[in-house]
């Protein structure tokens, strides 16, 4: 246990890139008392997250955001997860997805730009850094309708705040109090 705090503490997607390089496409590990299975396969994660989320999801109790911070989809129960999969479900028909589209096309054309311009100059390419920013600027666009160029940009106050959002800092219990 020991262990696995002090290896974990390097950050979850490190931890996340050795254990797949030790154990292949399937591992487990505890968060706490709580038994917790990591699959990278396709189509294994598709039969879980589309095929049996109900059972997988719902029969799980958790100790964490109360209020209206547990009316989350990922932390909803029975019912409520029912209700909040039905409202979101159209959110992602094949018209909606076809409307995004074009978002997704732009800035796939910027990271594919800049990775060029990056090759020619002779530079290595951080490939985690190029599609996070890919990744927060087609999520950015596409929930909110705001134009964010986190990778020409990565100093704008949204793209910073964003980051400091989604990083997390396990030794840091004040992380989202800023």
């Amino acid at each position: 246990m020991i262990f696995h705090f002090l290896f974990f503490s390097q950050g979850i997607s490190k931890y996340d890139i050795e254990c797949h390089k030790k154990y292949g496409n399937m591992w487990g590990l505890y968060e706490g008392l709580h038994p917790v299975l990591i699959i990278t396969e396709p189509d294994m994660i598709k039969n879980v997250l589309v095929k049996e989320f109900y059972s997988v999801f719902t029969n799980r109790h958790f100790l964490g955001p109360t209020g209206i911070m547990k009316k989350g989809v990922a932390r909803s129960e029975n019912e409520e997860w029912k209700r909040i999969r039905s409202l979101l479900t159209p959110t992602f028909s094949s018209g909606k997805l076809k409307e995004m589209f074009p978002i997704v096309q732009e800035y796939g054309d910027v990271m594919v730009k800049n990775m060029s311009q990056e090759v020619e100059k002779g530079k290595s390419v951080n490939m985690k850094d190029i599609f996070g920013a890919y990744s927060m600027d087609v999520t950015i666009g596409t929930l909110f309708g705001v134009k964010v160029d986190s990778l020409n940009k990565p100093q704008d106050p949204f793209v910073k705040n964003t980051r400091k959002l989604i990083t997390f800092d396990f030794f840091n219990p004040l992380a989202f109090s800023t």
